[in-house]
């Protein structure tokens, strides 16, 4: 009989019970252990997946102290300033074979170093869900691409939360454009802050402009929304010296008109949600300890292409955002 894996999810918010419903799915034996610090937020996700599970995947309230002293993946999906300390209690306390951290990953730099350190003490593979390098819609978009030299890249929209998920598509065009170091050419922000769904942290709106070592070029936009509340497509525009596509995202689609000399078509493509990603992820990792998503040192230094530039703009508007920032 096969042992079950030993997985671990610590934070049971919106995120954390996307993580569970894919998990519950799983055709393979699993002890999946919940930690929130509010009762309230295990109880609703005890409710809500009781009647999912299959009687393959026990769900299990835990708190980290009464963890198994030995898990082969924990995900944290805690919001950004709790997540330094969990990671620290977690490490100090239990062994883990995979790590898998949620973004925004930290709200303070110098933890950013302090984790890659501690990680790196404890040899524990670590990745980060920037989930464009593992979904397939947009591998298949990469593709269309090959080779190509001389890419320009603009993402441009409304409210599409651009502290909190420039970091995706920053993990995309490094994808796309196979590495390179990274360059912050510029940032011009709105006047304006913006209230999230997330009590206590904000959003900026405006420009970002990135650069890398091969040339190619990154343009973020997102505009000053209406409303909070309203959800608005994405429009990804990529140009290459041989071809180019105007894409639209959306939810669980991607629609894409490419062009090139020899070729023109559109094609609409389906885009997992976390929903669905979480247990193939898992399972990759599992069965081969790799993953598409980039390892920590990647996507840290993705978050810290853009973090100065956004502490620089919250402190214009508070100093209680002093070497910190409200983005998770």
């Amino acid at each position: 009989m096969i042992s079950p894996s030993r997985i671990a999810i610590i934070g049971c918010g919106n995120l954390g019970k996307r993580h569970i419903e894919s998990l519950v799915k799983s055709k393979n034996p699993m002890d999946l252990f919940i930690v929130d610090n509010s009762d309230i937020a295990i109880d609703a996700c005890l409710k809500e997946f009781k009647f999912i599970s299959n009687q393959l995947v026990r769900i299990i309230p835990s708190d980290i102290d009464n963890l198994p002293n030995k898990l082969n993946l924990v995900i944290v999906a805690t919001t950004s300033d709790a997540r330094r300390l969990v990671l620290v209690d977690l490490i100090s306390k239990k062994e883990m074979d995979y790590l898998l951290l949620e973004k925004f990953l930290f709200d303070e730099e110098i933890q950013y170093h302090e984790i890659e350190k501690l990680l790196s003490k404890n040899s524990i593979t670590t990745w980060v869900n920037e989930w464009t390098s593992h979904e397939k819609s947009f591998i298949e978009l990469a593709s269309l691409f090959g080779d190509n030299k001389n890419i320009h890249m603009r993402v441009s929209g409304k409210n599409w939360r651009l502290c909190c998920n420039s970091v995706h598509f920053i993990n995309f065009f490094d994808f796309l454009t196979n590495g390179g170091s990274l360059n912050l050419v510029s940032s011009s922000y709105d006047s304006s802050l913006y209230e999230t769904k997330r009590k206590g942290f904000l959003e900026l709106s405006g420009v970002i402009e990135i650069s890398n070592s091969h040339g190619d070029m990154l343009s973020l936009e997102s505009f000053a929304p209406e409303d909070s509340e309203t959800t608005h497509p994405i429009y990804i525009d990529i140009k290459s010296d041989t071809g180019e596509a105007k894409c639209i995202y959306q939810a669980d689609s991607l629609k894409i008109q490419f062009n090139n000399d020899q070729n023109s078509f559109f094609k609409e493509l389906k885009v997992e949600y976390q929903s669905a990603m979480t247990l193939d992820v898992t399972n990759t990792i599992l069965r081969s300890g790799e993953s598409k998503l980039p390892d920590y040192k990647t996507a840290k230094d993705h978050h810290l292409l853009l973090f100065e530039s956004f502490s620089d703009e919250f402190m214009k508007h508070s100093s209680n955002f002093s070497h910190k920032i409200p983005v998770t």
